[in-house]
């Protein structure tokens, strides 16, 4: 699922013309992959009982991917409530 959220931003970023490449996905795998396991930003949030930054994290591709017309199938199940 993590790939598919890379690639899902990637197309967005593409759209609106920033150059970012495919690659960047298993750069990025390989290094959270590389890391000791830790917990991410949202989940310590959530952990605390704090506000989660799930709007701007996954919100904001998906409605910038829907304004510009491309379709994103897994943003949406994770930007949208209850979060």
């Amino acid at each position: 699922m993590t790939q598919r959220l890379i690639r899902e931003v990637i197309d967005v970023t593409k759209a609106c013309e920033v150059p970012i490449d495919y690659d960047l996905v298993d750069k990025l795998i390989n290094k959270i992959l590389a890391m000791h396991p830790i917990g991410s930003s949202m989940q310590n949030d959530f952990e605390a009982g704090r506000p989660m930054e799930v709007d701007i994290i996954l919100g904001y591709p998906y409605r910038k991917g829907k304004e510009l017309g491309i379709a994103k199938s897994t943003h949406p199940l994770l930007a949208t409530p209850p979060f």
